[in-house]
């Protein structure tokens, strides 16, 4: 708010400010940046200025402070964040309910090519994304559904709903329904609560109890041991691919239905 008010009417926080602001996965609190109309002389080097008039149809307020609506400040963010952490916090837009594609389409085409820099990470991000696109719950989410389809295994169903005489028993990240197979991300920070956690367990008992399967995967999976997630997948998928050494798996090839069995922990 001090670095608003000393730029002067119709300063604004935005870009990584304002991501921060309205709580965009991968910007926490820390950065202080402002788009001005003016020079803005005699602020601290700790405060990033951009010299631009805000558009009146980008500028809301937060917490009582000016800033740039999630629209415009995904928008901006390609100038000054890498276009990992640009995707990561439109997908969390998008699931949040605080952005949607058509509304950024929109703000694209009216104010995306007026002297703002950085447009275009968020057109290519876009245009990767289709239409009725569904963004993944997590960052970890992202990662496995990116090391899925590189991996040669049937694509799977996402975000899918399973039922049991018509009543609803759970939503699964990923599944391959003809296999009755789950495969769910746990990331840390949504199962932190001890009521989410014996959810977690009920659901999966419930799960089992019909006749589904359900695999689990930490970020340390993913991120860590990638080979051994996609040799458990193939493994509960029956697939040959699962009796093929691989470089530095760490389940031994014996382990395709006899003992032997090696896993980290």
């Amino acid at each position: 708010m001090a670095a608003c008010l000393w730029g002067g009417p119709g300063a604004v926080a935005s870009h990584r400010s304002a991501a921060a602001l309205w709580n965009l996965a991968g910007f926490p609190a820390g950065a202080v940046e402002i788009t001005s109309p003016k020079n803005a002389g005699g602020l601290p080097p700790t405060v990033v200025v951009h010299r631009l008039q805000p558009e009146r149809e980008g500028v809301t307020s937060e917490a009582g402070i000016p800033v740039t609506n999630p629209l415009f400040t995904l928008m901006e963010l390609g100038r000054v964040a890498p276009v990992k952490w640009v995707e990561i916090a439109l997908d969390d837009a998008l699931l949040r309910g605080q952005a949607s594609l058509r509304g950024l389409g929109w703000v694209l085409e009216n104010f995306g090519g007026r002297g703002r820099r950085g447009t275009r990470v968020l057109r290519d991000l876009l245009k990767a994304r289709g239409y009725g696109y569904a963004p993944a719950e997590s960052r970890l989410e992202v990662k496995f559904r990116k090391l899925l389809a590189g991996s040669g295994l049937p694509k799977p169903c996402e975000q899918h709903e399973i039922r049991r005489n018509d009543r609803f028993v759970a939503r699964v990240d990923f599944a391959y329904p003809d296999q009755r197979l789950v495969l769910e991300t746990d990331a840390y920070m949504c199962h932190s609560a001890r009521s989410d956690w014996q959810h977690d367990r009920w659901r999966d008992n419930t799960l089992v109890a019909m006749k589904w399967r359900v695999l689990r995967f930490t970020w340390d999976d993913v991120t860590r041991r990638p080979e051994w997630v996609l040799e458990q997948i193939h493994l509960a998928l029956g697939s040959p691919e699962a009796c093929r050494p691989r470089r530095g798996c760490p389940i031994s090839t014996s382990a395709a239905g006899g003992r032997g069995a090696t896993m980290e922990p």
